[in-house]
């Protein structure tokens, strides 16, 4: 994929390179991007983010304290490099929701489950002697990743249950030495000592860069600091921003399935703008009447869009047609009256009843 993308005549890709300013509006973008000390600016009709997240590091479970303890990633890479040790171990253990809904993270993680029975299928496969031990608190291999939850449970892998009252312990001597998990089954009802080869840890995913991202692109964050879509309904691949749509990690944890198809939907979404030779823009927006305007900012701070900016040419504010979005809000804040409806003005609203008057 990724020699077919750079031998594509049509596609420029740009490494090493920073985003630093995006003004605009759907059809018409232009960017400042940061490449080897000089600034580029790039026209461009649509814009995709697809910034990706990354692995939390844990504060809990002894890591970093012991060598044998993985975050899901790193025992994903260690799969890949130096897989030896880990199919000859004699134990394993898994352990599910590290960082994920609690208080700092209260959202899922989305993908930390199949990853955990997918490899201990793939390990069993290898080593079926090996006692793998999956601690969680709920089991969310949904859809037909449920098969994969069967077929560990057939080939041996316990799973173990524990709530946040009753987290599973690591204990770890030093980086070399034997590890010891305690944990709780509330079968047995009572604690249980497991002494594995090397622990995984399913930390939790967080984004990456999107508060930096949001603020240069003027697209809003949802609680958990991934990009929000579009609060209308059925937009999933839209940002708060028409024109912006995005993909992937950046808008929640997903696996690669769904990174896939959501990046599919944003391409259709985007050659909808593409593919027309003129854009429409305007209609009920607001205007300023630059005469009354005493640049108080009232506006600037007001529109949840971020849309009027301070003119110091005119010495008013400016609110761009093509990027409002006609909620009104800054001609109901602003002081002087110096904003109004194009359609819509307080001299209409007050002529309104004398024409129903009149018939």
């Amino acid at each position: 994929m990724i020699s077919r993308v750079e031998e594509n005549e049509h596609i420029e890709v740009l490494l090493n390179t920073t985003v630093k300013e995006s003004k605009g509006f759907a059809g018409s973008f232009l960017t400042t991007l940061a490449r080897d000390g000089k600034n580029l600016d790039v026209a461009h009709g649509v814009t995709i983010l697809a910034t990706g997240g990354k692995a939390s590091t844990p504060s809990e479970y002894a890591y970093g304290e012991n060598n044998s303890i993985y975050t899901w990633n790193e025992l994903e890479e260690k799969l890949l490099t130096d897989p030896d040790p880990l199919y000859n171990a004699k134990c394993a253990v898994f352990i599910q929701c590290v960082g994920s809904r609690e208080p700092q993270h209260p959202y899922c993680s989305n993908v930390c489950c199949t990853f955990s029975v997918r490899t201990a299928i793939d390990l069993k496969s290898k080593n079926p002697d090996m006692d793998i031990f999956i601690l969680y608190r709920e089991m969310r291999t949904f859809g037909e990743r449920e098969a994969l939850f069967r077929e560990a449970r057939e080939k041996g892998v316990i799973f173990v249950r524990f709530d946040l009252d009753h987290k599973p312990t690591v204990a770890s001597k030093d980086k070399k030495s034997g590890l010891q998990v305690i944990a709780y089954d509330p079968i047995l009802e009572k604690s249980i000592a497991i002494r594995p080869d090397f622990i995984s840890l399913q930390s939790a995913i967080i984004p990456d860069g999107t508060t930096e991202i949001a603020k240069i692109f003027h697209v809003e964050l949802d609680p958990d600091g991934f990009l929000a879509e579009s609060p209308q309904k059925m937009r999933p691949m839209e940002t708060s921003r028409p024109g912006i749509y995005l993909a992937g990690l950046a808008h929640y944890p997903k696996d690669t399935g769904e990174s896939i198809a959501q990046a599919k939907g944003a391409a259709a979404r985007s050659l909808e703008i593409l593919k027309q030779d003129t854009i429409q823009a305007g209609g009920l927006v607001a205007e300023v009447r630059t005469e009354k305007c005493a640049v108080c900012c009232t506006c600037v701070r007001t529109c949840p869009f971020h849309v009027p900016v301070i003119d110091h040419d005119l010495g008013a504010a400016f609110i761009d047609p093509a990027l409002c979005r006609g909620c009104g809000m800054c001609v109901a804040e602003c002081p002087g009256k110096a904003i109004i409806m194009t359609s819509c003005s307080d001299e209409m609203l007050n002529r309104a009843p004398l024409v129903l008057l009149e018939q």
